[in-house]
């Protein structure tokens, strides 16, 4: 917790001053070591930060960016962004860090931004059964479906996490950490002349031990091969004496290769499945697009379909009116026009010499 204060005060800041970062992930927070060994973490890489009601001179609607591992469902889908995209990559961090793993991973980047749009994310407490239940609500806020669910800023999110832990007798710090600074290894000492020239003395003194070593073993071979010479000079004066050669050993038979069991090969992944890009006209203000039970946003969209040879039914949704479905074929980028409502049928009336008199 004390290492996210810093970084949801980051975030809280940005968003004061009308910014989303968008790529708010592990990898773009650093930590910096302060005096006294305190480390203070630091967010980093605005590349892709976006001024709230501005025009982007990098990219446009429709078009997800960010890294999907850490990616809200809106923005898997190319929508409108504010804050509290921000506030969803926070609780992706905070799962990440608390179970080892994001909530929702895939075989490709398309499968991950499917099951940010339309699966629920698993609780923390069935992940991890060692931690205490009470974590489980407070991510689940900050990974809701709908922005509107989610804190108000990264701060408040975080502030619901501490007070969870807390209450499950978890100790937090109210201090950053103090951890060790990592030590740095220098590639060459030029600069220091007292450590150069120890290693020129040491260099020196090894250097004249090695020659006296060496001159001690030229003595002690010279010696056996002087005595060789004399017996082998006496042994030729002796016509009886024959010297035989020394016969070569035979080269040693080649081992046999050993042949090693290849690998199966591996299992080919299940292909992705493709995300269609529907458009709905003549809806309502305030409708929204459902596939089952699952909301895909607001109307006309464009909203994310996956893609199917057969027709899918879209229930449009308006409060306080009935739904309307709407079949769609999303094995193409389309545009969809919903049919008018039709008004209700009024009963005719009678004239009053047919009405009952009773």
């Amino acid at each position: 917790m004390p290492l996210l204060r810093p970084i949801a005060s980051a975030i809280d800041a940005l968003h004061a001053a009308s910014l989303v970062h968008r790529d708010l992930k592990p990898g773009n927070i650093f930590l910096a070591w302060e005096s006294g060994g305190e480390v203070v973490p630091k967010l980093l890489d605005f590349g892709l930060v976006k001024l709230l009601g501005g025009a982007s001179l990098h990219t446009s609607t429709g078009v997800p960016m960010g890294t999907p591992f850490y990616m809200a469902p809106e923005q898997c889908q190319g929508a409108k962004l504010d804050g509290r995209a921000d506030i969803y990559s926070l609780g992706v961090v905070c799962f990440e860090l608390l179970s080892g793993k994001p909530p929702f991973t895939g075989d490709s980047a398309t499968a991950v931004l499917v099951a940010h749009v339309l699966q629920q994310p698993p609780r923390l407490s069935e992940l991890r059964p060692e931690l205490p239940a009470s974590l489980d609500e407070p991510l689940l806020r900050m990974l809701a479906k709908e922005p509107d669910a989610r804190p108000s800023s990264a701060t408040e999110a975080l502030a619901e996490l501490e007070v969870a832990a807390r209450s499950a007798g978890l100790t937090i710090s109210d201090r950053p950490p103090v951890l060790p600074r990592p030590q740095r290894v220098a590639a060459g000492l030029a600069g220091d002349s007292t450590v150069a020239q120890s290693g020129m003395r040491a260099g020196q003194k090894a250097a004249s031990v090695g020659r006296g070593a060496a001159a001690r073993w030229l003595w002690l071979g010279l010696v056996p091969l002087a005595l060789l010479v004399w017996y082998l000079a006496g042994l030729s004066t002796d016509d009886d004496a024959v010297i035989s050669e020394p016969r070569s050993a035979p080269p040693p038979a080649a081992a046999a290769p050993v042949e090693l069991p290849k690998a199966p090969p591996p299992a080919a992944a299940p292909p992705p499945v493709p995300m269609i890009p529907i458009r709905v006209r003549g809806a309502p203000a305030g409708a929204e697009l459902w596939l089952d039970d699952q909301k895909l946003g607001a109307a006309p969209g464009p909203v994310l379909v996956p893609y199917a040879d057969q027709p899918r039914q879209l229930s449009v949704r308006v409060p306080g009116h009935p739904a309307r479905e709407l079949s769609v074929t999303p094995n193409v980028e389309q545009e969809v026009t919903l049919p008018p409502e039709k008004p209700a049928r009024r009963r005719p009336s009678l004239p009053r010499d047919l009405e009952n008199p009773f």
